[in-house]
């Protein structure tokens, strides 16, 4: 049986530095990198920045693994798949995360820089100072502030990212947890998730009877969002701080409600029946044939060049139905 795990990779014009004429091709794009693997189980998950893009890893011929073929990287959402006739797709995903944590050209945490989130945390922290309340670690509203016009829910949003600020609250939510920030915000108003987006790259709308789901960049790492008809407010299905457990929700959203991996789901599912076949086979010809018939489906896989997703228009982050 045929096992694959997956990268997904985004690549977005740098929103930090303009597209200009004597730009490098590595200055005026950044990519967001997920590598993914799910069986029965177990999953695998793991999300990496990568700061000079270069496409997708290529492992070392020691692996013993077969890979789609693989276009240009084009600016949105890339896909390829990482098989082995031998081992289980949390191991592969576990391989490629070894290959790419020994990338310096990857890193962990890259969040878009903004004057005003500067602005915002220098305006809190001398609020601390002139109120004289030191290390009393005061809570701080997320309303009054915007009310005050000295930091939007954005700044706040992409502060908390950036664990410079702990929040809390109704709407804390779109935010990591760090208990151990200095500066604690109530988020007591609701954030645009729109207005967060800065890869507004949205994929796999499913519509239930009551709710709307979606599957989207956030923050450089691939979520679930989902809200209640007649509302505007998107909640992340999958875990904003946990990550990692992420994985099998995440790819089986993604072998439902869209199409990317449908034409190789098609290919390793009849591989599995030649799998089970070649463990029963004990003539020298039996096997002979079990072997050519698993070349043939790596060979399909070595040829097969997976979709483009289907983009999704951002404003459906504003409407209510």
């Amino acid at each position: 049986m045929i096992s694959c795990a997956f990268i997904f990779i985004l690549r977005f014009l740098n929103p930090n530095k303009p597209l200009e004429k004597d730009s490098t091709v590595s200055s005026q794009y950044l990519e967001h990198l997920v590598i993914i693997g799910s069986d029965g189980g177990r999953s695998f998950y793991a999300g990496y920045d990568h700061l000079m893009p270069n496409g997708f890893p290529v492992p070392d011929l020691e692996y013993d693994l077969f890979a789609t073929f693989s276009n240009k990287v084009e600016v949105g959402t890339n896909t390829r798949a990482y098989c082995s006739k031998t081992i289980s797709a949390v191991k592969i995903a576990e391989i490629l995360d070894d290959i790419v944590k020994t990338d310096e050209q990857y890193n962990q945490g890259l969040v878009p820089a903004d004057p005003k989130d500067q602005s915002c945390l220098d305006y809190m922290q001398k609020l601390l100072i002139d109120q004289d309340m030191g290390f009393k670690q005061p809570l701080i509203s997320a309303k009054t502030l915007s009310q005050e016009d000295k930091c939007s829910t954005n700044n706040l949003i992409r502060l908390a990212y950036r664990g410079l600020i702990s929040v809390s609250g109704a709407f804390r939510f779109l935010a990591p947890q760090n208990n151990e920030a200095q500066l604690k915000v109530v988020m007591d108003k609701p954030t645009s998730l729109l207005d967060l987006m800065y890869t507004p790259d949205l994929h796999g709308l499913l519509k239930e009877k009551n709710s709307n789901k979606l599957l989207l960049w956030y923050f450089g790492r691939l979520h679930i969002f989902k809200k209640a008809l007649r509302s505007e407010i998107w909640y992340p299905e999958t875990q904003i701080d946990l990550e990692k457990e992420n994985g099998a929700t995440l790819l089986n959203f993604i072998r439902k409600h869209t199409k990317i991996i449908e034409k190789l789901d098609k290919v390793v599912e009849s591989s599995g029946a030649s799998g089970g076949f070649g463990e029963l086979c004990r003539s020298i010809l039996c096997r002979a044939e079990w072997r050519r018939t698993i070349s043939i489906k790596v060979a399909e896989i070595n040829s097969l060049t997976m979709p483009a997703f289907s983009k999704i228009d951002p404003k459906i982050l504003k409407s209510t139905s």
